[in-house]
């Protein structure tokens, strides 16, 4: 079971997305990379919050 922890001291201010960091990196590994961000954006959305 998954329980999230939110709080604004733990919420970034701001995300600095740079792509040009992937240009020298394995393919492999930046398709993973992303996938894992998309995957972990999509788990947070549809994350069933448990009973208090």
């Amino acid at each position: 079971m998954k329980i999230a922890i939110i709080s604004k001291s733990l919420v970034p201010d701001v995300a600095l997305i740079d792509p040009s960091t992937t240009l020298t990196m394995d393919q492999n590994l930046t398709a993973s990379s992303r996938l894992d961000a998309l995957v972990h954006s999509i788990e947070l959305i549809l994350l069933i919050p448990a009973p208090k």
